[in-house]
C-alpha cells in the first residue's frame, strides 16, 4: 500500500465522541436541538471523519419533556453533572475513561463543546494537550464572539469550530496559531 494515501486515510472511518456542555453552550436561537446530530455528523465528513458519532450532554437536571428531546435527536443527556466545576470534572473524567476504553487512537476522536473555568486553574488544557500527544484528534466548538487571537494552539486542538457553525453543520476555522506563548495547564478554553 501507498504510505502516503494511508496516512491520508487514517483517521477516514474513526468515530468521534462529542463532550457537550449544554449550559456553556446552549441550543442557538432558531435552531433546533433535532438537528445537531446530523449536523455535526455533516461537518465531520466534510474535513474527512467518517465513522460513527456519539453525542453526550451534561447540563443541570432536565425535564422529563427535555430528556425525551435529547433522546430523540441520538444524544444521550448524563443526568445531574451539576454545577460547572462538577461537570467539567465531570467530562474530564469521561474523556479520560474514553481514551482508555479505545486505546486504538488512530479510529477515534473527541470533539469537546464546553468552556474551561477562567477563574480555576483545571486540567482541561493539559487532558487535551495529552491527548493529542498520544495521537488522538481532539476538535473544540468555541464562542462565536471570541476572537481570533483567543482561539487555542494546534497542540490544544485540532480542529476549532464556531458554536453556531458546528451546529450549523459547516466548516471549521483554519487551524490554531502555534503561538510560542506558554502552553501549560495555566492555558484556558474560553
Amino acid at each position: 500500500m501507498d504510505s502516503d494515501s494511508d496516512s491520508d486515510n487514517l483517521y477516514q472511518l474513526s468515530d468521534t465522541r462529542v463532550f457537550w456542555d449544554v449550559e456553556d453552550f446552549p441550543v442557538p436561537e432558531d435552531r433546533e436541538l433535532k438537528m445537531f446530530y446530523d449536523k455535526v455528523e455533516r461537518a465531520l465528513k466534510m474535513e474527512g471523519y467518517d465513522g460513527e458519532l456519539s453525542i453526550y450532554a451534561y447540563g443541570l437536571e432536565k425535564t422529563p419533556q427535555e430528556r425525551v428531546e435529547f433522546h430523540e435527536a441520538e444524544i444521550w443527556f448524563v443526568p445531574e453533572t451539576g454545577e460547572k466545576s462538577a461537570r467539567l470534572n465531570q467530562i474530564l473524567l469521561d474523556m479520560i475513561d474514553f481514551a482508555r476504553r479505545h486505546p486504538n487512537y488512530q479510529k477515534k476522536n473527541l470533539l469537546l463543546a464546553l468552556k474551561d473555568i477562567p477563574e480555576e486553574t483545571t486540567e482541561l488544557v493539559s487532558v487535551m494537550q495529552g491527548l493529542i500527544k498520544k495521537g488522538y484528534e481532539v476538535f473544540l466548538a468555541v464562542p462565536d464572539d471570541l476572537p481570533e487571537s483567543d482561539l487555542p494552539p494546534s497542540t490544544t486542538a485540532t480542529l476549532v469550530w464556531r458554536w453556531k457553525s458546528l451546529f450549523d453543520g459547516d466548516v471549521p476555522l483554519d487551524a490554531g496559531s502555534d503561538s510560542d506563548e506558554d502552553e501549560g495547564s495555566s492555558q484556558k478554553i474560553n
